[in-house]
């Protein structure tokens, strides 16, 4: 109820799968793409309606000596059966929901390069990633992502790993404040804000 237009839906019977294929590789560069989809029922708590999902997806992952590249085009159709507005959706949980357009499309870019000489006790892999979900719904702003990013492997024991990301982000719920809960769906104040995080991981 926090939320605006925020809607009250559970998702079930999911069926995922995904397909890929190697086109080559050697010790110069690699090529492989794949296809993916994911298929659901959403039903509404409050009409007692099944609506439904469908995600499909096509994917690239590429490699030129230290350079490796990565790209995906999702396309979003998500229809609730909601007794209200039914062009966006409520997703999350507890107290961190928010809303998401029904329908758009996302395109992800990245490129990065690993570093042939360690930096200190780490093996560094710099990337930069640009996103968009650009919305179906005339009106809604598109939301933007620009990761400028670094993979810190520790040599001694490689399932050490520390991400360390600068961010800047348009209509994005994760970056800046006062985007939150419709970020994602009509926008934000489609400003540019900037964000700075640091991951750490250990991989067993």
């Amino acid at each position: 109820p926090y939320v605006p237009f925020g809607s009250n839906n559970h998702e079930r019977n999911m069926v995922v799968g995904r397909v890929e294929h190697t086109f080559f590789k050697n010790d110069v560069a690699s090529f492989k793409a794949g296809v993916s989809g994911w298929f659901s029922q959403v039903h509404n708590l409050d009409t007692n309606k099944n609506g439904h999902k469908a995600m499909e997806a096509v994917h690239f992952d590429a490699t030129y000596y230290n350079w490796g590249f990565k790209g995906i085009y999702v396309r979003q159709d998500i229809r609730a059966k909601n007794p209200g507005r039914d062009d966006m959706i409520t997703i999350g949980g507890y107290d961190g929901s928010y809303n998401l357009a029904a329908k758009g499309n996302l395109v992800s870019g990245e490129v990065n390069y690993k570093i042939p000489q360690p930096i200190g006790p780490f093996d560094l892999t710099p990337y930069l990633n640009y996103s968009a979900f650009i919305k179906d719904k005339s009106g809604f702003k598109t939301t933007q992502r620009w990761i400028f990013g670094g993979a810190w492997t520790f040599k001694k024991d490689p399932r050490l790993v520390i991400y360390s990301e600068a961010i800047l982000g348009k209509n994005d719920p994760y970056v800046g404040a006062g985007q939150y809960s419709s970020g994602l769906a009509q926008g934000g104040d489609n400003k540019w804000k900037k964000s700075f995080i640091i991951n750490i991981g250990y991989y067993f």
